[in-house]
């Protein structure tokens, strides 16, 4: 796992690349094949937009306290994505004890030509994670938003 730090704003925020840890179209071949039994297994479908509201032109599985990490055949991926959430936390300034964490809350948005997440946080979260599994060159855009208010001078 090939890893980044990127010096933005006072949070660490760090890019890991896990191609090296993991086949991209394992992993999206097995979200497509295990999306039709979501709701049974999970309590998670897909719903256009999302319940969250966030999504735009596309479909969405999110549901709070939901994780579809749990699902077996996504394991590999969850003990990946842990590891790179354990690095980040030993390289942050986080006072936390390691074995006090876990992923509590995780989806899968399927996003079509001329779909968007609206810009948003994650209130309440330790840190967030987003895993692109396939996308073309000059998709997937994620941006970051100062989360330091500014006082203007009027």
């Amino acid at each position: 796992m090939i890893s980044k730090k990127i010096e933005l704003f006072p949070t660490l925020i760090k890019e890991y690349d896990l191609n090296n840890d993991i086949d991209p179209l394992e992993i999206t071949d097995i979200l497509w094949n295990i999306t039709p039994n979501l709701n049974k297994e999970y309590g998670l479908s897909l719903i256009d937009n999302g319940l969250h509201g966030l999504q735009v032109g596309g479909k969405s599985s999110y549901k709070a306290g939901r994780s579809i990490l749990k699902h077996p055949k996504l394991s590999n991926l969850a003990n990946i994505i842990d590891q790179a959430a354990t690095d980040y936390l030993q390289n942050s300034d986080f006072d936390i004890e390691l074995n006090d964490t876990e992923i509590e809350t995780s989806w899968t948005n399927i996003a079509f030509k001329d779909s968007k997440v609206i810009m948003h946080d994650h209130k309440g979260s330790l840190f967030s994670c987003v895993y692109y599994p396939l996308f073309e060159k000059g998709s997937a855009n994620l941006r970051f938003a100062n989360p330091i208010p500014r006082e203007l001078d009027d």
